[in-house]
């Protein structure tokens, strides 16, 4: 076979298969398009149903714990310290686990007083005030 005949063996080729692989694909495309659209309602459905549980679960916790209220941040932030400690807890248990860390949380965020923060703190770094205990004299050793 001589190279001008393989090349014109190569077009051929060419022409009789490209059309056939762009209509497969598109003939998968379109499959994939209309599975997607069939699943489409069910993801949705799903996704609502979660949502709506965890706005009830939202609801009752405060309802049960009334102390909570408007210490949201504190709540939100002790939920997700629990929840990568304990990632394989039930909902539930999590909160279970977060109900005291929270109150221990508020009853120590209570005790700062975030309004009068002194603009100008000490920086010094010379630690003269620290007494060791471990040391005789304390000279200020750590």
């Amino acid at each position: 076979m001589t190279p001008e005949e393989r090349q014109q063996l190569k077009e051929e080729i060419k022409a009789e298969l490209i059309p056939i692989m762009r209509d497969e694909a598109r003939r998968i495309a379109q499959k994939e398009v209309e599975t997607g659209l069939i699943a489409a309602p069910e993801m949705v459905l799903n996704l609502a149903s979660d949502h709506k549980a965890l706005l009830d679960a939202n609801r009752d916790f405060y309802k049960k714990h009334r102390e909570f209220k408007g210490h949201e941040p504190t709540v939100q932030t002790v939920l997700a310290e629990v929840d990568g400690e304990h990632p394989l807890l039930s909902l539930s248990e999590k909160l279970d686990k977060a109900v005291p860390r929270i109150r221990e949380r508020i009853k120590t965020m209570n005790g700062l007083d975030m309004e009068k923060v002194n603009p100008n703190p000490d920086r010094r770094l010379d630690f003269k005030d620290i007494k060791s205990p471990s040391l005789p004299g304390g000279n200020g050793a750590i």
